[in-house]
């Protein structure tokens, strides 16, 4: 999934919460915001269209960890939708 490699920026960590350790994944917020605009969406368009909550969404955008199934789900997502013509050019580079 080639989206998901470059949206992840292979930074996986461990958080800690209690007896058991959890993984999670920070997703390249400037790359997805370039991915979304490509694609004409918002937060609330892509977390419909991956099925997670706008809550989730929100957390991604902010840089938080997620599951690396949601990130799976955001990259499906992503992968489903074509970028709209042209948009790319017209893109400032971050």
């Amino acid at each position: 999934m080639a989206v998901a490699s470059h949206l992840s920026g292979a930074r996986v960590l461990s958080l800690s919460g209690g007896p058991r350790s959890r993984w999670g994944v920070r997703l390249n917020v400037s790359r997805l915001r370039r991915e979304m605009a490509c694609r004409g969406l918002n937060g609330s368009d892509l977390a419909s269209a991956a099925g997670i909550s706008t809550a989730t969404m929100s957390a991604v955008m902010q840089g938080r960890s997620v599951s690396p199934r949601t990130l799976g789900k955001i990259a499906a997502a992503l992968a489903r939708m074509p970028s709209v013509p042209g948009t790319d050019e017209l893109l400032e580079s971050a």
